[in-house]
């Protein structure tokens, strides 16, 4: 395993940091020369609560985001370095994408839900998802090889779909994997958001009150896929990834666009607003 460099993200507005993000998946990847066939390709996977429809490199949708928010800019330039580049199926809740004008529509047909990632699914389903995706690839496409860029949670899915390997897509060769902002270790706002409990307002009616709304909303919105996400449950998971990264290269892209003052454990600072650097850049992880 090799592991990226920090970005060091100092100005938060959005475009640089998908600039710089994108330039580093780039230079990750390698040489786009090797990656000219139909039998390699680049599969882009997003992340938590998002929603990317399935192309191909000869099936875009139309609309202002036709590859999906997450992988519109990102894709094209792939595409235009000469990648073949497929985006993975991910929907925010359950069942197949469906089309959403103006962000994207006229698409290619689109995957089952046994080949969609719910992005606040459970983790195992959404790895299973993945791999039965990147079998699709190969028995559809010939896709023998491929270089992923995950976004987000959509690093963990990656990496679920990888212990799958040798069993869903045994034809297939991993190449590499880039995370962006994935929290391979956790992410500390999900153990804040999970540590959120009525019990903690003994007495207070108010206080009960405003908590059970905030408990209502996370488990309608963001579970069962926020409480698998916390140190705890990650390093529970992490435990039973195995041996699936031997020998594939993963470069981990991290940013520190906040530093707490006071706080050193970098678990939580800096972090890139929503994961500590740590976690991003999944030290210690074997």
């Amino acid at each position: 395993m090799r592991w990226g460099a920090p970005v060091w993200f100092r100005n938060q507005r959005h475009e640089l940091l998908v600039l710089v993000a994108a330039l580093c998946a780039a230079l990750a990847l390698g040489s786009p020369a090797a990656a000219a066939t139909g039998t390699d390709a680049v599969v882009l996977v997003s992340g938590f609560t998002t929603t990317t429809p399935f192309t191909t490199p000869q099936a875009q949708c139309r609309g202002t985001y036709p590859q999906g928010a997450t992988w519109t800019y990102d894709g094209g330039r792939y595409a235009a370095a000469g990648y073949n580049v497929y985006t993975a199926p991910v929907t925010d809740g359950a069942g197949p994408v469906t089309p959403d004008p103006p962000l994207f529509s006229n698409c290619p047909a689109q995957l089952p839900e046994s080949m969609t990632i719910n992005s606040r699914g459970d983790i195992y389903a959404n790895a299973q998802a993945l791999a039965s995706f990147i079998a699709y690839l190969h028995s559809k496409y010939g896709v023998s090889s491929v270089r992923i860029v995950a976004h987000s949670y959509g690093g963990l899915w990656t990496r679920g779909a990888l212990r799958l390997a040798s069993e869903s897509f045994p034809a297939v060769h991993v190449l590499s994997i880039t995370t962006l902002g994935t929290p391979h270790l956790g992410s500390f706002l999900a153990d804040v958001g999970e540590g959120i409990d009525p019990a903690l307002c003994g007495s207070d009616l108010t206080c009960k009150l405003i908590v059970d709304l905030l408990v209502a909303y996370r488990e309608e919105k963001f579970e069962p896929a926020l409480s698998q996400v916390t140190a705890a449950s990650l390093a529970q998971w992490n435990a039973g990834q195995g041996q699936s990264l031997n020998g594939i290269p993963l470069t981990a892209i991290a940013g520190n666009a906040i530093t707490f003052a006071g706080i050193s454990n970098p678990y939580v600072s800096p972090n890139d607003v929503l994961i500590g650097i740590e976690s991003v850049q999944a030290v210690g992880l074997q």
